[in-house]
């Protein structure tokens, strides 16, 4: 058994992950509109699924989500970093 094998007991159902992600929100402490993290998503989603795993997205309420603009990779303000 290596750690390649999806899912060595039952080759025919590969491994299964769950990631929970926040709805948005505004914070109590600004007042500002809050989302989710991007890295708190996209490094467990990316080091999941090439693993082999599939991975499934959720969040507590349901529908819509939107991704915390100081996550922003991009955003000018380098927050993230």
């Amino acid at each position: 058994m290596t750690h390649s094998d999806r899912n060595p007991v039952n080759p025919g159902r590969p491994k299964r992950a769950a990631i929970v992600i926040s709805n948005p929100a505004v914070s109590s402490s600004t007042g500002w509109p809050v989302g989710f993290w991007w890295s708190e998503l996209t490094h467990p989603y990316f080091a999941f699924t090439e693993a082999g795993w599939e991975v499934d997205v959720y969040s507590p309420q349901g529908g819509r989500c939107e991704w915390d603009a100081m996550s922003d990779p991009e955003d000018a303000s380098q927050w993230q970093a």
